[in-house]
């Protein structure tokens, strides 16, 4: 087994930039808040106006860098808005909550609500009406930019648009999301709506090319982390040391080890079988302790053990995590669901069982340990696979590596053809600029018709088509 020690982190505070409201600086001093450099910094470039992207380290504080400056500027003004995209529905429940409880702490009169494909819809034109802050997803905010003209009363005082967890837009996703946001940016202007765009990322090797990519406009970086981190231990566990036992079944010795040993344990795994495996494994060793029965406990929260994936109920999720932050639990098997930022609290022990396909990922599973400043540690136990197998040989090389944006320029053929083509139904070409033929023949080829109708003759009428087209919607 090899070790890597990453040191403690002093925490850096810095005073509230001069341009914060009042009644912000007053809710800091009520509620005994020290705001660290990188969080400072931030505010100030939110409140001149520019777009910025914040890339620091998990629980670093990144929400209440871009919350405070915004929701003060909503209480100051009645009639500004702010759209908050989250990538995951559970994040934007958790993160729901702490927007709702600062919007009330400082007045803001109006909704904050989710506005995705489970609000009823009785709701909707109430939250497009009234809404102060709203929190859709980029496959909700896609469907919902067509039908623009009802949501006019929002997009006109539109001032900030918010794009959390950056490190998540990567890949053909990443460049849908970018265009996306180009799209936003268009029916914005039109309807004559100044904002900025805050973009934080705890995972992002360079943080200027992947924001300036993401939103296609000149941002400014916040990258130094003020926030304090406990030392961190990174052990490598070599499973062909004893290869009697699987590498499962390794993982569950040392599962049931750091459980026993009083660390609070938190394990990812690749698929959801494995993790319902591992909590099943861990949860019948009789030295697991045993917390007081909670009767509103999620199904799997018994003898302290649960697991967490993708599936259960939102209610069944909110106790699990629950049950983390109150250290009812003490140990959680877990697919990637929770690697975007929902808030349990610092755990003591971390293990990732297999490599997660990305050191962005790995840094962002790996963050859930010793979070406000305490000491953790970190395992990693490679699968018995020959790449896993390399990320373990040189420890160093392999995991204090940059993570880069890995998504496609949006103005590529390769980019989504979906959101591309979405855009003049939102508002009709004029002039040469974006035409039919072009938009056609750059994405979709010569022909859009069925495969067996032949091609419509040069200068001539389209043929009407006797079923959809298969290519562009």
């Amino acid at each position: 087994m090899s070790a890597l020690t990453v040191p403690p982190r002093p925490a850096v505070y810095a005073a509230p930039p001069s341009g914060l409201p009042a009644m912000a600086r007053e809710w800091l001093i009520r509620e005994g808040v020290r705001l660290y450099r990188h969080q400072a910094e931030a505010m100030e470039h939110v409140l001149a106006g520019h777009d910025v992207v914040l890339a620091t380290g998990p629980s670093s504080g990144k929400t209440l860098a871009m919350a405070l400056p915004i929701v003060s500027a909503l209480a100051q003004d009645p009639s500004a808005r702010a759209l908050l995209l989250y990538p995951m529905k559970a994040l934007t429940q958790d993160q729901l909550r702490k927007w709702t409880a600062l919007a009330r702490a400082l007045g803001v009169d109006g909704a904050v609500g989710v506005y995705d494909g489970d609000t009823p819809s009785h709701r909707r034109p109430r939250l497009r009406a009234e809404g102060r802050i709203l929190l859709p997803n980029p496959y909700a905010l896609h469907q919902y930019l067509e039908w623009h003209h009802r949501w006019a009363p929002f997009l006109q005082g539109v001032r900030y648009v918010v794009v959390d967890e950056g490190h998540w837009y990567r890949g053909v996703f990443g460049s849908g999301v970018a265009l996306l946001l180009r799209r936003l940016g268009q029916v914005l202007t039109r309807y004559r709506a100044k904002w900025n765009c805050i973009i934080a990322s705890a995972t992002s090797g360079d943080p200027q090319l992947f924001g300036e990519r993401l939103l296609g406009r000149r941002v400014a970086v916040v990258d130094r982390d003020g926030s304090p981190q406990g030392a961190r231990g990174w052990w490598f566990w070599d499973p062909d040391r004893d290869r009697e036992p699987s590498p499962f079944q390794q993982a569950v010795d040392l599962c049931r080890f750091l459980v026993r040993e009083g660390q609070q344990t938190l394990a990812f795994l690749p698929s959801r079988r494995m993790a319902e495996a591992l909590a099943q494994a861990v949860r019948g060793w009789p030295h697991v302790p045993s917390p007081e029965p909670d009767p509103g406990s999620a199904r799997g929260d018994r003898g302290g053990v649960a697991s967490y994936r993708a599936g259960y109920r939102p209610e069944e999720r909110r106790a699990l995590e629950q049950g983390l932050r109150e250290g009812r639990l003490w140990f959680v098997a877990s697919t990637c669901a929770l690697e975007l930022g929902v808030d349990v609290g610092g755990l003591d022990a971390v293990v990732l069982f297999g490599y997660p396909g990305s050191v962005a990922s790995v840094r962002q599973q790996a963050g859930w340990a010793g979070r406000a400043g305490r000491d953790a540690s970190v395992v990693y136990l490679p699968q018995d696979d020959p790449l896993h197998g390399t990320s373990s040989a040189d420890p160093r090389s392999s995991w204090k590596a940059v993570p880069r944006p890995r998504f496609s320029t949006p103005t590529t053929r390769s980019s989504p053809c979906g959101t591309f083509c979405a855009r003049p139904r939102s508002f009709p070409s004029r002039g040469t600029s974006f035409s039919s033929s072009r938009r056609k023949r750059w994405m979709c080829g010569p022909w859009n018709g069925p495969a067996s109708s032949p091609p419509p003759p040069a200068g001539g009428p389209t043929p009407a088509r006797s079923v959809p087209p298969t290519r562009c919607p």
